[in-house]
């Protein structure tokens, strides 16, 4: 962007970006004693407790407090406990745009979870809330984990409950359906999986038709965006409130530059602030 500035010219530009964070306050949440039935044992649907949750979390934690086998409760890296989940949930095989929906959903349903406060742990290790064993870990789901960091899936500025489960007979169940309680984003949407019979709950996100969209060539965003209606899939990553400074001095004859660009899909806002010699500055704001 051009800008003609006189000889001798001293620039600053200082860079900001303000990420408006809008937290909206959902009405009535199901809390479900289970996200999804193991592929063995039991195939029968889950009757669930309803609860009234409000998430209010904007953005994903940096730990989770885990309930361990023995008893013990472990504060463990986010990232560090899904990549333990998301093998032991589906398998290390499976696409990547699955393993990263899967991901997404993990980290989203582990960010909301409060689910053992009668021990100050937030998850426990067993499909009453995510499967979790750091045994299964592979290259590949621990790919899906990092690739995705800090990306969940959010509902006018909350990220979600993101319940899911193991296959559904081509559809999904709305969540009053099966839990008496309203959510928004869990709507009954049609599912792909090719199975006939319901294995879980039936609410959310069905994971053998995650494999199918993804082998069809879906992208994860576009995968977790089918079946958690209205939802956003992005980064709660808190942008640093860094300035970038750049001092130079042109010369007879030469136009100024600045060069501005935004990855994210948030727009951010610049304030430049040039420095003319001789004391005094002209300010100018954009929004890339």
């Amino acid at each position: 962007m051009p800008d003609n500035q006189t000889e001798g010219s001293r620039i600053r530009a200082l860079l900001g970006v303000l990420v408006l964070v809008q937290l909206i306050f959902l009405s009535a949440f199901a809390s479900a004693a289970g996200l999804a039935t193991p592929r063995s044992g039991r195939s029968d649907r889950l009757t669930l407790p309803v609860d009234a949750l409000r998430t209010g979390q904007a953005a994903v934690p940096e730990t989770i407090k885990v309930l361990m086998p023995d008893g013990n409760v472990e504060t463990m890296d986010m990232d560090e406990y899904l990549k333990g989940v998301v093998p032991t949930e589906v398998g290390a095989s499976w696409p990547y745009d699955s393993l990263a929906a899967q991901a997404v959903a993990a980290r989203s349903f582990a960010a909301t979870a409060h689910r053992h406060p009668e021990v100050g742990a937030d998850v426990c290790t067993t499909t009453h809330c995510q499967a979790y064993n750091p045994a299964n870990r592979d290259e590949r789901t621990d790919l899906a984990v990092d690739s995705t960091h800090k990306v969940a899936a959010l509902y006018q500025g909350d990220i979600i409950h993101a319940y899911y489960f193991g296959h559904c007979d081509g559809h999904t169940r709305n969540s009053e359906d099966v839990w008496g309680g309203y959510l928004p984003y869990c709507r009954s949407v049609s599912c792909p999986c090719g199975y006939t019979e319901m294995w879980g709950h039936g609410v959310g996100m069905c994971q053998e038709g995650v494999k199918v969209l993804a082998e069809a060539g879906w992208d994860y965003g576009d995968i977790l965006e089918h079946y958690y209606t209205g939802v956003d899939v992005e980064s709660t990553e808190p942008v640093a409130m860094t300035w970038y400074f750049a001092e130079g001095t042109t010369r007879p004859g030469f136009d100024t530059y600045l060069c501005m660009g935004n990855p994210s899909d948030a727009e951010a806002h610049l304030t430049v602030s040039y420095l003319v010699e001789g004391g005094g500055n002209k300010d100018a704001s954009y929004t890339v």
